[in-house]
């Protein structure tokens, strides 16, 4: 990956030992539910609400959309593939630049043991990438965007992704890997460097190390939260818990008891906020998993009513 004013650039070299199937030709069709794929996940703000994806196959024809919150919270496909310009469903975007390549075999082509390598380059225009987001702004040295990658093949059940999203299991009282795209609490980290070469970041012993993002052990704690409460609510008629005592049990407490932590609820237990409170920010999740970050001194608007 490489990036600058305008753009985030993706290149992958892919290898397969199967069928590469490439049979789209429209714009915005669902490329997974049939041809092999490369995609990739985009969540600038780290909000989990407002976050994109892109499909591309092999013959560079692309599928684009904005998920308003992740499948499992009740979120929806805004795309040019299920409305029209001027719809509330509709996004699409302007900046993408896309190409293929078939370096080795060809596309289609069922022949037992025929190898396929093709290439992929990307780039995501900024603006594409930050539409109707409010939690995130253009990348600035240092910066960093939540991002993930995945590829699928045979109409979508050969799923491989750079690993399985790692999240809480409430139920099993452990983490666990879940192979699910749309968890985007649990994707990686793009750190935005200012240097031309692959450099890293230096730590006080002169090892080397990554960047590490701050808000981390307190985002980590509201999401052991929100996965509590999912579980809580399948077992209380979809009404949430109102204090951390009634989620004792669900919850890993070497994670949560670091934070002074509180649950807001409406009146009729169907939605919430936590909000996880260090010495310099407020962590905040609600039921429909919108992670926002408020640093001490901004105003905080309360989003339950």
């Amino acid at each position: 990956m490489c990036w600058d004013d305008d753009y985030l650039y993706i290149a992958a070299l892919i290898e397969s030992d199967r069928e590469v199937v490439a049979k789209f030709t429209d714009r915005n069709s669902p490329i997974f539910q049939r041809d092999s794929d490369f995609e990739v996940f985009v969540d600038p703000g780290g909000s989990c609400h407002a976050y994109k994806e892109l499909e591309l196959n092999a013959n560079a024809v692309v599928w684009n959309l904005m998920l308003d919150k992740p499948y499992g919270d009740g979120g929806s496909e805004h795309s040019g593939r299920v409305a029209k310009p001027g719809d509330a469903q509709y996004y699409d975007v302007n900046g993408l630049k896309t190409a293929t390549k078939i370096l080795e075999g060809k596309v289609n082509d069922s022949a037992p043991n025929s190898k396929v390598v093709w290439s992929v380059e990307i780039a995501l225009s900024h603006k594409d990438t930050l539409h109707n987001h409010k939690w995130a702004s253009t990348p600035t040295t240092g910066s960093h965007w939540r991002i993930n990658f995945s590829r699928v093949e045979e109409q979508g059940e050969i799923n491989w992704t750079w690993q399985p999203q790692i999240v809480w299991d409430a139920l099993e009282k452990r983490f666990a890997g879940k192979v699910d795209m749309h968890r985007p609490d649990a994707w990686g980290y793009v750190y935005f460097d200012g240097q031309v070469s692959n450099s890293a970041v230096m730590d006080e012993k002169n090892d080397t190390a990554s960047p590490r993002d701050p808000t981390w052990p307190a985002r980590l704690a509201a999401m052991n939260v929100y996965y509590a409460q999912v579980v809580y609510a399948e077992d209380h008629a979809g009404e949430y818990a109102t204090n951390m005592e009634e989620l004792e049990g669900l919850i890993d407490k070497v994670i949560v008891d670091p934070f002074d932590i509180e649950i807001a609820v409406s009146d009729d237990h169907k939605k919430y906020a936590v909000t996880v409170q260090t010495d310099e920010m407020s962590i905040q999740v609600t039921n429909e998993r919108l992670l926002t970050v408020t640093q001490i001194g901004e105003s905080k608007v309360s989003i339950i009513k």
